[in-house]
């Protein structure tokens, strides 16, 4: 009797805690529109390169950070001068939870650059800054299989380092990733909890 009420005890705390914090794993990819802005005068280019947390990464879960895009600032100016950019950008995150589906958000923004050469320095230096600004409020969030994904602050954004031909910077936001009961393990254990809530009723009225 007494490693029944202890078996049903175990059942019930287990149940408890499946319901309040079972998560997910999931992975997330990006696109952006337009991916080139390019200044006036042609000399100088901010190339967007969206993040993708690709096949074969770890999978995510709970909060983090993540990375949307990197950049690339080139500058192709040999006099002195000031070249800048920039414009909209809309950026499509989606979310793919790992074995129940996907969905996607629109975040949208305004990307600036500015690029300068010198040619009265020893020797003549060049030199690039850039911003992103995240339009869209947040917190902002989507559902996937039942679980919500909310954004959230903080967002960073840090420029590239002018012509480094490797993408670099970026802008990242924070993700939390919901708690949902899991259906399948949860009728488990109800079902298990209550066999024996039956059994221990049955045992007492044959022990009356």
């Amino acid at each position: 009797m007494m490693k029944t009420k202890t078996l049903f005890a175990v059942l019930s705390v287990a149940l408890l805690l499946a319901a309040s914090d079972a998560r997910a794993a999931f992975t997330y990819s990006v696109s952006a529109t337009p991916t080139v802005f390019t200044s006036p005068s042609a000399l100088s280019t901010y190339t967007v390169s969206p993040s993708s947390s690709a096949t074969g990464s770890t999978p995510l879960t709970g909060t983090t950070d993540i990375n949307l895009f990197q950049g690339t600032l080139l500058t192709t100016r040999t006099t002195t001068g000031t070249d800048s950019g920039g414009g909209p950008l809309a950026l499509t995150l989606t979310i793919n939870r790992v074995g129940d589906g996907s969905m996607a958000i629109n975040l949208a923004g305004t990307l600036s650059f500015t690029t300068s050469f010198d040619t009265s320095t020893n020797p003549p230096g060049t030199s690039g800054v850039s911003n992103f600004v995240l339009t869209t409020p947040l917190p902002a969030s989507l559902t996937v299989g039942g679980v919500t994904y909310t954004l959230s602050q903080p967002a960073n954004y840090s420029g590239p380092t002018v012509n480094n031909p490797i993408a670099n910077g970026g802008f990242t936001i924070r993700i939390t990733e919901g708690a949902v009961p899991e259906p399948a393990s949860l009728v488990m254990m109800g079902t298990s909890v209550l066999a024996l809530g039956g059994l221990t009723v049955l045992r007492r009225r044959r022990q009356a």
